[in-house]
């Protein structure tokens, strides 16, 4: 049901705003400006659900221990987040620092850590490399339900 989340009043203030919301799946994320910090909330999958090839699935989220209040997620240690975007069972984020992580399911190859046996999923966040063209520098991140993107500006 559409409502206000009233705990984002206990976060954000007029000297750090919410700079970003993003949602995925049963999940939602909202960054904040200043502080750079990311917080996270929504409701863990509890039923399995039908994929469209008729077979049952049970699909979780990046974030296990969901709930309705909006909980602080670090990022290696309290890295300052810039961009953030959550798919339907994965998030991506881009720190301060130009780098990569990634957390959730990768079913689909869609954290970019590759999809041998056991990268099914990243518990962690965790860090991805990714070399950007000679020229250009990442200024933000993208995803789908099922797919990741690092959006890339020329210098």
């Amino acid at each position: 049901t559409p409502g206000p989340v009233p705990d984002l009043h206990d976060i954000a203030s007029a000297d750090d705003p919410v700079k970003r919301v993003t949602a995925g799946g049963t999940a939602v994320a909202a960054l904040t400006t200043s502080s750079s910090s990311v917080y996270v909330w929504g409701s863990t999958p509890s039923a399995a659900s039908k994929s469209s090839s008729g077979s049952h699935t049970r699909r979780g989220h990046a974030f296990r221990d969901l709930s309705g209040i909006p909980n602080y997620t670090e990022i290696d240690n309290g890295k300052d987040v810039v961009d953030i975007a959550l798919g339907e069972a994965h998030a991506i984020a881009l720190t301060a620092d130009n780098l990569i992580y990634v957390i959730g399911e990768n079913n689909n190859g869609q954290l970019g850590i590759g999809n041998d046996i056991g990268m099914e999923r990243a518990e962690e966040w965790t860090n991805v490399p990714f070399k950007v063209a000679e020229g250009y520098t990442i200024v933000g991140v993208a995803a789908g339900p099922r797919a990741s993107f690092i959006l890339t500006a020329k210098i």
